[in-house]
């Protein structure tokens, strides 16, 4: 919850700064020269822009480095691992780390298809990145659903977790109750702890959302 506040408030503030209203149109995001910046494609510190972008960021969300994660993470009950490239993740002054990916330009929904978001009770209507925080750093148990936390930025600078109700409806704009990448409908993300998929285990990575819509409970 602490890391949500932190992270969302830098991001209002930067646009406020600039006096804009969406990321896409701040001067943290011009100084990656519509480049993808991505943990896992495109190497913080293996691209000019890229490098351009994290010393930006740093004026909001206090960086002191940048290192590799871990290999593995266990799925959510923990007998089996799934592999995990060494991604680069920026370390925040409090013991945190984030993996960041800020796409090159933001995916934005057409007005036709915000109103029906809307309609529906979402108001995601564009995507500019997605954001991994692992609240303790590399410290165990590095577990989606324990310490690791999925969820999607919008050019607003909101944040949205991932196979929440906003995020489902931005995905499928379909009513809930039937909607696929809703949490609550998909024991694999986290609908159930009990899941049958794969082997038993839940991957945990969409256990944010659960979280967030049961007040800040990890009820499972």
């Amino acid at each position: 919850k602490k890391s949500y506040s932190i992270l969302e408030q830098a991001f209002q503030k930067m646009m406020a700064d600039d006096g804009v209203q969406k990321l896409s149109d701040t001067s943290v995001w011009a100084s990656k020269d519509n480049t993808t910046c991505a943990y896992y494609m495109t190497p913080y510190t293996g691209n000019s822009n890229c490098k351009a972008f994290v010393n930006s960021l740093n004026k909001y969300i206090k960086i002191i480095g940048i290192e590799k994660y871990v290999d593995k993470i266990p799925y959510l009950k923990g007998n089996e691992t799934m592999n995990y490239i060494n991604y680069d993740s920026l370390v925040l002054s409090d013991g945190t780390m984030i993996m960041f990916e800020a796409s090159g330009s933001p995916f934005t929904k057409t007005p036709e298809e915000c109103n029906q978001i809307k309609s529906l009770g979402g108001s995601m209507c564009s995507m500019a990145g997605v954001i991994i925080v692992d609240i303790n750093g590399k410290k165990k148990p590095n577990t989606y659903g324990r310490d690791l936390f999925n969820f999607k930025l919008s050019d607003e600078g909101k944040l949205y977790p991932a196979s929440g109700k906003d995020d489902a409806l931005y995905s499928y704009i379909r009513a809930l109750d039937t909607n696929p990448n809703y949490w609550r409908n998909n024991s694999s993300k986290c609908g159930s702890v009990d899941g049958t998929w794969p082997n038993g285990n839940v991957f945990g990575d969409q256990c944010t959302a659960r979280i967030m819509e049961e007040g800040w409970k990890m009820n499972y």
